[in-house]
Order: C-alpha cells, then sequence, then structure tokens
C-alpha cells in the first residue's frame, strides 16, 4: 500500500514539471506576521463562490497575500503567500505566453488543491491578471509595479482607507481585527 502511495506522489510530482531551485526550498518565514494593507472580496474563477482575502507587507518590504474565507464549501489555506514567489512560479512561461492557475501548483504542495484557483482568482481581482484572448483558462500578466508601490504607500500609512464590503476602514495589523474563515474547510501543509 505505501509504494502505490509513493508512486503515486511521485507521478504528481512529475506532473506538474521540473523544480527550480526557488521552488525547492521552501519560503522563508517572516519572523513577525505581514501588516494588513488591504482586504477585499472577489468572486472564485468559477463564479460559484465568494472568498475574502488579505494583503500584507513584511517587515523587510515584500508583498504577501492569502484567503481568508471562502463562501462556497471549497477547502482552502489561510497560510501567507509571497507575491514573490507568486512571480517566480509564473515566470516559468515566456512573458509573451498566457499562465495558468495550475503553474501555483508548486506553491501550495500539500494544501488544498483549490488554494492556486483561490490565488488566481484574488490575481485578477486584483488586477494582475487578465483573461487571455489567446486561450481559456489562461491569464494574461500585467505589469505589478504600480500595484506594489501602492502596496508600499499603505504600508507606509498614506493610503488612508481599504475598502471592505462597500465600508471603509482604516487599515490595520491587530490580531483581533484578523478575521477567521467562517465557510469552507482550511488545510494546512502537512
Amino acid at each position: 500500500m505505501k509504494a502505490a502511495t509513493e508512486k503515486r506522489s511521485a507521478k504528481g510530482r512529475k506532473a506538474v514539471g521540473p523544480a527550480t531551485p526557488a521552488q525547492e526550498s521552501k519560503p522563508e518565514p517572516t519572523a513577525i506576521a505581514p501588516r494588513i494593507v488591504k482586504r477585499g472580496t472577489c468572486p472564485t474563477l468559477n463564479g460559484k463562490g465568494e472568498l475574502a482575502y488579505e494583503i500584507g507587507v513584511d517587515g523587510r518590504g515584500e508583498v504577501h497575500l492569502r484567503v481568508v474565507e471562502n463562501s462556497g464549501s471549497g477547502s482552502f489555506s489561510d497560510e501567507w503567500v509571497g507575491f514573490r514567489n507568486i512571480q517566480a512560479a509564473f515566470d516559468r512561461a515566456p512573458k509573451s505566453e498566457p499562465v495558468s492557475a495550475h503553474m501555483l501548483f508548486p506553491l501550495f504542495r500539500g494544501m488544498s488543491s483549490n488554494c492556486c484557483y483561490f490565488c488566481t482568482a484574488v490575481l485578477k481581482s486584483e488586477g494582475l491578471l487578465t483573461p487571455s484572448e489567446k486561450r481559456k483558462k489562461r491569464f494574461d500578466r500585467v505589469d505589478p509595479a504600480g500595484w506594489l508601490a501602492e502596496m508600499q504607500s499603505r504600508r507606509e500609512g498614506k493610503a488612508a482607507t481599504v475598502a471592505v464590503d462597500g465600508n471603509t476602514k482604516k487599515p490595520t495589523a491587530s490580531k483581533a481585527s484578523v478575521s477567521k474563515p467562517k465557510k469552507g474547510k482550511q488545510t494546512a501543509k502537512t
């Protein structure tokens, strides 16, 4: 039985493609959780559910995102994912080619397979991906420079408010303000 599991696991890795050095090593954990600079909601890629997400910036100025709630029944992880790691995963494709949610699988190894699709939905909502005209279920990348600058200015307190479900609130980083997922199942890395 164990040998069959190992075979299946090996096949799964092979299907994703060869790992690059950036994917083989785990991202360095941040000593302090990123400061939340934006909260938002967006539809899932299939439009059947709604996701709540947070964007944060850590002490080194790195931008991270995570899903914190799912109105549907799909499992997800509320762990922070570095935007730099997302870009590296997408950089496996030539810049002129569209990208897919599948390219994010290595970032979510050991978690629900929904995670890469939910992350892609957040990126689409943030305007970092646009639906591809070349291929269905693929996305064209948008230059993130303006978005990254906006997230940095929010970190520095230059952005006065953050839209949350139609209401405006000041961004906070206190643990009490971070909502726990209410629906859907969370998965943890094993």
